[in-house]
């Protein structure tokens, strides 16, 4: 049996006749929307203006003395700049000392030699058996695959 009081809208106070039972609040959906946006522009905090200096009013020589009030993180010193270079100068030394051999990255100079031990074009796979006419399989540098050829 369906309730036939009528409850009152908590947006707009007109009375309707609830589909669900002690959870509605407002008549329509627009009524519940409109009081949500309400409810959430209450719930903006304006905030307050800086203050300006103390001296800037009575400060009348200089006219741009409010360019010139910054704040210590604003202000920038050769201190501060050489601090952070020797800093990062530290960071990458201690990086570089304490970095393996092996787990440092490749140079141009270290794939040269790398390419000069495989002595030329072809390399051989030894861990691949060989063809029917008995040819040894060797990889092909230039033309990246794999080739079988007559050992010299």
């Amino acid at each position: 049996m369906k309730d036939s009081k009528y409850y009152t809208c908590d947006y707009c106070y007109e009375e309707f006749l609830p589909s669900r039972r002690r959870v509605q609040k407002f008549c329509c959906n627009s009524c519940r929307s409109k009081a949500y946006r309400e409810r959430k522009e209450a719930d903006v905090v304006v905030k307050p203006t800086p203050e300006l200096p103390k001296n800037f009013l009575q400060n009348k020589k200089n006219k741009n003395s409010l360019e010139n009030t910054k704040s210590k993180v604003e202000q920038m010193s050769f201190q501060g700049v050489g601090n952070a270079a020797l800093g990062t100068l530290a960071a990458d030394g201690l990086k570089s000392l304490l970095t393996k051999n092996e787990n440092k990255p490749l140079t141009k100079g270290d794939i040269k030699k790398l390419v000069s031990e495989i002595n030329g074009r072809f390399h051989e796979i030894k861990n691949m058996a060989s063809n029917n006419m008995g040819q040894k399989p060797f990889y092909d540098i230039e033309r990246k695959e794999v080739v079988y050829r007559w050992i010299k």
